[in-house]
């Protein structure tokens, strides 16, 4: 069973992982106020709208790695061009 809250899944990793995604979480909400996070698919996200359609970001932790979501596409492929070393998934 997933976690309920940002708080819990924050309390569900490893130390270094913590760190990672407590800044990550403090960035969205020092400069995104207005946005709103919440648990779904069983990280935290923050939705743009009142709905997914409308435009999310994400943040999750892995074994090895961190990985940001984002629903807009062309965003996505404008941060490959600046950050060509970070890894791209699907």
């Amino acid at each position: 069973m997933g976690v309920a809250s940002v708080s819990e899944y924050v309390a569900s990793l490893n130390e270094e992982q913590q760190r990672h995604i407590c800044a990550f979480i403090e960035f969205m909400n020092a400069e995104y106020p207005q946005l709103t996070n919440k648990i779904s698919f069983s990280m935290p996200m923050w939705l743009v709208g009142k709905k997914m359609n409308e435009g999310y970001v994400a943040v999750s932790a892995a074994k090895n790695h961190f990985s940001i979501h984002f629903s807009d596409e062309e965003f996505v492929d404008h941060l490959a061009e600046l950050l060509p070393s970070c890894k791209r998934g699907k």
